[in-house]
């Protein structure tokens, strides 16, 4: 079951996004610092985060999550009652996925929770598709160099410039930001 973490200092929004989100298991903090404390703990699926409370705002929050690589992937959706554009282009350049006004509509809210949760999904499997990917790379790489023919140095430089061409394409398309560095074969 997905958990999905709930944050605002106001009980009564969290009472009601609470009781909307029925098949999931909910976690429900009332301040940031508690936010950050269960993320440490429970490590969420999906967090639901208000920026307007006292102390530690939604923004510090989402700081502070993207700042720990064990948290930094969690995708967070800000709630707010302000209809403010430059709020919502702060929360999307922090690294907020989506954005919602309150009072939250149900039907929205769950429509954005299933699609955000199915893209982290989709985003997991293509990671570990990419890794098997290159472990088959890796290895036909190996299998290739230890060819002999006359022309195996040759073949193993046309080799190294043919996967730093993927490579770097790659990376100019924003596929595997983490895994791949920019090479330059020489």
């Amino acid at each position: 079951m997905k958990r999905i973490l709930i944050v605002d200092d106001n009980i009564s929004i969290l009472k009601q996004i609470s009781s909307h989100l029925n098949g999931y298991e909910v976690l429900l903090a009332k301040s940031g610092m508690s936010a950050l404390e269960i993320c440490g703990k429970e490590k969420p699926d999906l967090i639901l985060l208000d920026i307007e409370m006292p102390g530690m705002n939604g923004f510090d929050v989402i700081v502070r999550l993207k700042q720990n690589p064990s948290t930094e992937k969690i995708p967070v959706i800000f709630l707010t009652a302000s209809d403010d554009s430059a709020l919502e282009v702060k929360a999307l350049k922090l690294g907020a996925r989506d954005f919602i006004t309150k009072p939250v509509e149900k039907n929205i809210l769950i429509h954005r929770v299933e699609l955000h949760l199915r893209f982290t999904s989709y985003q997991v499997q293509i990671e570990q598709r990419v890794a098997s990917l290159s472990d088959s790379i890796a290895i036909s790489l190996a299998e290739i160099i230890e060819c002999r023919d006359e022309d195996t140095g040759s073949h193993v430089v046309r080799t190294s410039k043919y996967v730093e061409i993927m490579g770097n394409e790659m990376i100019s398309q924003g596929l595997f930001r983490q895994n791949l560095l920019p090479i330059n074969c020489r």
